[in-house]
């Protein structure tokens, strides 16, 4: 066995002559301890998006069907710009932002972003009464 056990590599032997070797944590060079950490944050991302019940939000068509591949929704072929324009304005619209004609989506954004934070300051303002 090399005088290595699973996942660890021995330490230097003890220098009072004692003949099993010590261990460290260590796996290729990373501590274990990393990736206990990793996975801790990781875990607690889970329970705190578990916890406050963070979903995605879903788009339904006129039917009640949740919209997506399996219910007819198309993908927009990559280089397609002008398809892409146009379905950024359909969600747009269902979000509740009326955008005037962008001939790329670059325009599409300049014209986009001011106002999806115009809707969001107005729903804000509605919901604190001012």
């Amino acid at each position: 066995m090399n005088g290595h056990v699973g996942w660890s590599r021995p330490r230097q032997q003890d220098p009072h002559g004692e003949n099993a070797p010590q261990f460290d944590h260590h796996t290729s060079g990373h501590s274990i301890d990393r990736l206990a950490a990793l996975s801790d944050g990781t875990f607690a991302i889970v329970m705190t998006l578990l916890v406050l019940d963070l979903h995605v939000p879903v788009v339904r068509n006129a039917a009640g069907e949740k919209l997506s591949k399996q219910t007819g929704a198309l993908a927009v072929r990559p280089g397609d710009g002008a398809a892409a324009v146009a379905a950024l304005r359909a969600a747009a619209g269902f979000l509740g932002i009326d955008l005037p004609a962008a001939g790329s989506l670059d325009e599409f954004w300049r014209a986009a972003i001011p106002a999806w934070a115009a809707l969001i300051a107005a729903r804000e303002a509605a919901a604190c009464g001012s």
